[in-house]
C-alpha cells in the first residue's frame, strides 16, 4: 500500500477518534482541533483524487492550505497564552508570515507551478516558536504538574517533532527526491509518530486537564 494511502488512513482514524472523544475538549478553544483534523482529511482526499484520478496538479491546493494552516495554528496557540506580550509577539509573527507568503508568491515561488517550500519553512518555524512560547509560559505555572494529561501537550509534542524534522528536508531541497523511497519512508515514519501523539492526547487526556 502506498505511503500516502496509509497516511490518509491514519488521518481518518485520528479524526474519528477525535469526534468520539469530543466531549473531553469541547468546552474551550481545543474544540477547533477537531475541525483541523477533518480539514486535513478533506485536503488529502481531494489532493489525492486530483493527482491520482483527474491527473491534474494539486499544488495550488496544498499551497493554499499552507498559507491558511500556519497562521490559524499560531493564533490557536495564542488563545491558550495569558501573557499580553507573548500574545502580541504571536500576532506579529502571524502578520509577518502572511506578508512573507505574499512576497514569496509574487516574486519567488509561483503559486500554481511549484510547492511553496519557503512558505512552508516560514510557517512551520512560526508554529514551532508559538509552541515553545506556550511551553515556556506553562513551565512557570502549576500547570506543569498535570500538563501531560491534557490534549494540547500531546498535540504540541507531535507538531514539534514533526515540523522540526521536516524543516531540514525542505531547506536541503533536492537532496531527497520527493517521490523517492527514502523521502516517502521518512515522511511515513514522521506521520506515524505525529498521529500516535494525537491519539495519546485524545484517548489518555482528561477533560479536567484540557
Amino acid at each position: 500500500m502506498e505511503s500516502r494511502i496509509l497516511i490518509l488512513l491514519m488521518e481518518v482514524v485520528v479524526a474519528v477518534v477525535g469526534t468520539i472523544t469530543f466531549g473531553k475538549y469541547k468546552h474551550n478553544t481545543l474544540r477547533y482541533f477537531l475541525l483541523y483534523l477533518w480539514g486535513i482529511v478533506l485536503l488529502e482526499v481531494v489532493g489525492n483524487f486530483m493527482q491520482g484520478q483527474l491527473e491534474v496538479s494539486n499544488l495550488w491546493l496544498y499551497n493554499t492550505f499552507i498559507i491558511l494552516e500556519f497562521p490559524l495554528l499560531v493564533l490557536w496557540y495564542r488563545s491558550f497564552i495569558t501573557s499580553v506580550q507573548i500574545k502580541r509577539i504571536l500576532l506579529s509573527l502571524t502578520g509577518g508570515f502572511l506578508v512573507f507568503a505574499g512576497i514569496n508568491t509574487w516574486v519567488m515561488q509561483s503559486f500554481w507551478v511549484v510547492f511553496q517550500s519557503f512558505n512552508f519553512i516560514a510557517g512551520a518555524t512560526s508554529l514551532i516558536i508559538a509552541i515553545i512560547l506556550y511551553f515556556n509560559e506553562v513551565l512557570h505555572t502549576d500547570k506543569i504538574l498535570i500538563i501531560q494529561r491534557g490534549l494540547l501537550f500531546w498535540v504540541s509534542v507531535g507538531f514539534l517533532f514533526f515540523y522540526a524534522s521536516v524543516i531540514p528536508i525542505m531547506i536541503t531541497g533536492n537532496m531527497l527526491h520527493h517521490d523517492g523511497v527514502v523521502y516517502n519512508s521518512f515522511m511515513l515514519i514522521l506521520n506515524i509518530i505525529l498521529h500516535i501523539c494525537f491519539l495519546i492526547g485524545l484517548l489518555w487526556g482528561k477533560k479536567k486537564f484540557n
